[in-house]
């Protein structure tokens, strides 16, 4: 199981991005970013500035893999301690099956 997970996967919304790099030697790297931006205006409405923020995380540790190709769980031990746990399973549409898409927890990744 570990050979069909290894690699990175990637999840993508509107302002964020999180990729997590699953190696086959049991390491694991996560790095998350989010950005955000908006403009300032007056009581006239008129464009007063912009203004942006952005923030970056990234962590390491190892990980294992728990069940089958179609779900299960991925066991994720941070270098600071912290244990994750991703119930993961194979995401499906109208009957097909996309064995490089899964849901992490609900959330959609698609393998790099």
């Amino acid at each position: 199981m570990i050979q069909h997970f290894a690699g990175t996967w990637i999840n993508y919304t509107k302002n964020t991005s999180t990729q997590i790099t699953l190696s086959k030697d049991g390491s694991f790297s996560e790095s998350y970013e989010a950005s955000y931006s908006g403009n300032f205006s007056n009581q006239y409405g008129d464009n007063m500035g912009g203004w942006g923020t952005a923030r970056q995380d990234q962590s390491q540790g190892r990980w294992t893999v728990r069940g089958d190709r179609q779900q299960g769980t991925i066991i994720i031990i941070k270098n600071n301690g912290e244990q994750i746990t991703l119930e993961y399973k194979v995401h499906v549409e109208k009957g097909e099956t996309f064995w490089n898409e899964y849901l992490f927890n609900g959330d959609l990744y698609g393998k790099k």
